[in-house]
């Protein structure tokens, strides 16, 4: 596949996986935080069966179209810098751990729907809980994932420096996000896990996307061939 190809196809990638992350809040977007009681996620469960099964779906393409994304941006950036290939290769290897993390994260949330009216309080509290933890277990694989990838683009200039620094940006709003064990406030899983990393994560892939549909210039790698 020639590199206008891949970087096509990576472009396509990330921004499906921009829109179903969209999607993905607007079902979620009244979601209980780790603060409110057992009554209130037992009755948000109740009321919300359809959109947490619905939830689970999305997620589940949004993690195929993400994972497609970084095995393009892995090929062109391995392109771009054969002399920096190990960190590519971490960049993309820790990108496949955050979504299996986030996968097997969802499946509280896939029970929370799937036996959403006969659950007990303290049951779909505690479900509610694994999902939000879930999502916090993977800050430390986003944060190396996207660390080596910007090392990377701020070294070869493949892609846009400025984005490598963007991804400084994303690794620590991540190592943050790794910490967020407060029952309430930002240092929750609600809050920062939540509203304040995955968004700058896809802000972030956003970015790197539309910049390959703009960026014309071939990979250093690719003009020595």
């Amino acid at each position: 596949m020639s590199d206008a190809a891949v970087r096509r196809f990576t472009a396509f990638a990330g921004i499906i996986g921009i829109l179903l992350y969209a999607v993905s809040a607007y079902l979620i977007f009244d979601l209980p935080s780790t603060s409110d009681s057992a009554s209130v996620w037992s009755r948000y469960a109740a009321s919300h069966g359809p959109q947490l099964l619905g939830e689970v779906y999305v997620w589940g393409a949004l993690v195929a179209a993400t994972l497609c994304f970084l095995a393009g941006l892995w090929q062109i950036l391995r392109r771009a810098a054969l002399d920096s290939e190990p960190l590519v290769t971490l960049g993309l290897g820790a990108g496949v751990v955050i979504w299996a993390v986030v996968l097997s994260g969802l499946a509280p949330a896939l029970e929370l729907g799937f036996r959403s009216g006969a659950l007990t309080p303290d049951v779909a509290r505690s479900l509610g809980d694994l999902t939000l933890l879930g999502v916090t277990l993977s800050a430390f694989p986003t944060a190396l994932s996207v660390g080596a990838f910007s090392v990377v683009i701020a070294r070869t200039g493949a892609l846009p420096r400025w984005l490598g620094w963007f991804g400084a940006l994303v690794v620590v709003a991540h190592l943050a996000a790794a910490a967020a064990f407060a029952h309430d406030g930002f240092f929750s899983p609600s809050v920062v896990s939540v509203f304040v990393a995955p968004p700058l994560y896809y802000l972030w892939m956003l970015s790197l996307s539309i910049s390959m549909f703009s960026r014309g210039r071939a990979p250093r790698a690719d003009l020595k061939k």
